[in-house]
């Protein structure tokens, strides 16, 4: 392997995939699809018509987030152009009068109902990704295996940068890092470290401001938020943060973002869009992304990721199999979804796509991946 040009310099960005082999208690973490069906008890008539059901998938379960989300937004709006549907306001014909009536009963009923709603939608989400659902060991085991894997790709003598970015809300990265043997990795998550009675300070420009100091500190963004994130009630442009196994506090505003096939930077909150900019100063530093368990859905990601122009894989779903080749028994990768290569290729133009199955811990402790071609593509760029 040539001698790079610049030191190595990884950005791992991780979705829902990437975490559902390590739940707790023989369990997994739920994807999209596991969610929503779980929703379907909690909703009882509300999620029937909002057309959640047991097939419903990833994309379709955004987009029925997503337009929950915008009706829920759009009532203040309703509210304030009430009078419109009086038969006595019409554009200039009578004064104006307060909107009531069945008009009043109805907005006062979708109010409370959109209430109930989004209550259901956040106690699910701290009960299926809150820290009691993540296996400590496994999370270890995957991640440790992971970042092994890119410190021995780099060369001799030179640092070697690791950095998370996930649309993920559980903190399964965060606990890897925090419970592995190497006790002289760092934590950078947007917080300030607690000290004394003082709670941790939200402080983002954390995540990048010295992480090149030392290739010990590794960044964890989240994106779209993590489980005990809330809006500070002093200060709405500040998130504070609860411990993640902590039960949802109804008292509080949750700083996350539901799944909706429409977000985009432009409308994230001002502490999230503080997160979605470290995200991209990361990202122009890196040498290298390698994406696990994510759909690639999100168009703003993907975008973001063509403009880098960095050299870049992804993993696919696939499962481990012994051939004999010359001989020999090796271990080979079937990929499970062929159409899913076809699909990676065509998001992001020039992918190398990586056979595996993240988390789920084959032969006792051996890369759950394809390390051998993983390891080649970090040397070959």
């Amino acid at each position: 392997m040539a001698k790079r040009d610049k030191p190595l310099n990884v950005l791992i960005i991780t979705g829902a995939g990437a975490s559902t082999n390590l739940g707790a208690n023989n369990t997994v973490l739920p994807m999209m699809k596991g969610w929503a069906a779980d929703l379907i008890p909690r909703l009882g008539y509300a999620g029937h018509e909002l057309g959640i059901n047991e097939d419903t998938d990833g994309p379709a379960f955004e987009a029925i987030i997503g337009r929950f989300l915008k009706f829920a937004n759009s009532l203040d709006a309703v509210a304030a152009l009430g009078f419109m549907g009086d038969q006595t306001n019409v554009v200039g014909e009578g004064p104006r009068s307060g909107s009531n009536g069945n008009f009043a009963s109805w907005l006062a009923a979708a109010r409370n109902n959109v209430s109930a709603l989004n209550r259901q939608l956040w106690v699910s989400l701290w009960e299926n990704f809150g820290r009691e659902r993540v296996d400590s060991e496994k999370a270890v085991a995957a991640y440790g295996t992971l970042h092994d894997l890119i410190r021995q790709s780099s060369d001799d003598g030179e640092p070697c940068y690791i950095a998370h970015v996930t649309t993920n809300f559980d903190t399964a990265i965060e606990v890897a890092i925090q419970e592995s043997a190497d006790s002289r990795v760092e934590l950078l998550d947007g917080f300030t470290a607690a000290s004394g009675n003082a709670r941790s300070r939200w402080a983002p420009n954390l995540l990048t401001a010295s992480r090149l100091d030392t290739d010990a500190r590794i960044p964890v963004a989240h994106l779209h938020g993590a489980v005990g994130w809330y809006y500070d009630q002093r200060d709405t442009n500040r998130i504070e943060r609860r411990p993640s196994d902590d039960d949802y506090d109804d008292r509080l505003t949750p700083a996350l973002l539901l799944p909706d096939d429409t977000k985009n930077p432009d409308s994230f909150t001002a502490p999230l869009a503080e997160v979605w900019e470290q995200f991209r100063i990361l990202l122009s530093g890196a040498t290298h992304v390698f994406v696990i368990g994510h759909s690639l859905h999100d168009e703003h990601l993907v975008k973001a990721l063509k403009e880098a122009e960095v050299p870049t894989a992804v993993m696919t779903l696939a499962e481990p199999s012994e051939r004999v080749s010359s001989s020999k028994r090796v271990t080979g990768w079937d990929i499970l979804d062929k159409s899913e290569v076809q699909r990676i290729e065509s998001v992001i133009p020039g992918a190398v796509v990586i056979p595996g199955a993240f988390g789920a811990g084959y032969n006792d402790g051996d890369p759950d991946f394809d390390a051998g071609s993983f390891t080649k593509w970090l040397d070959r760029n």
